[in-house]
């Protein structure tokens, strides 16, 4: 792999997934080339030569500790959020839709909160965020 192309992929995982990965850093080959050498979280050190490999390794890597750490709701009693199962979630839809409130901000702006029930991510202080709030001109829509 390239120079450029190694720096590419350690700033991309030192950047995106830093919540998974410790570290990851550049090592000169004794050919010349350069390989990305990442340090997992979880797991043991692995060295990617090439660009592509190391590209979709990270990939993976990230769409799995995604997927482990995704978390599902569902309103309960006084709309409280509860915890379930992805399809208790799924099967939730209709409910979802009906907590759409619109909300006026100005002549101009109109914002709409969804509950999503859907935290893909948990923010670094633990905290999960359920709800989806966009901003939209009404004239334009």
């Amino acid at each position: 792999m390239t120079l450029e192309e190694a720096r590419q992929l350690m700033w991309s995982a030192n950047t995106h997934d830093k919540p998974f990965i410790e570290y990851a850093k550049i090592s000169q080959e004794p050919n010349g080339d350069y390989a990305l050498v990442v340090e997992p979280v979880e797991g043991g050190q692995q060295v990617y030569r090439d660009a592509r490999d190391a590209e979709k390794a990270l990939l993976a890597f990230r769409k799995r500790k995604i997927k482990e750490n995704e978390r599902y709701f569902t309103l309960g009693k006084d709309d409280i959020p509860v915890e379930c199962d992805r399809e208790t979630h799924d099967a939730d839809w209709p409910n979802r839709e009906k907590t759409k409130r619109k909300i006026a901000c100005s002549p101009e702006i109109e914002a709409t909160i969804v509950f999503t029930g859907w935290a893909r991510m948990i923010g670094m202080d633990g905290d999960v965020r359920l709800w989806n709030v966009s901003f939209t001109n009404p004239f334009y829509h």
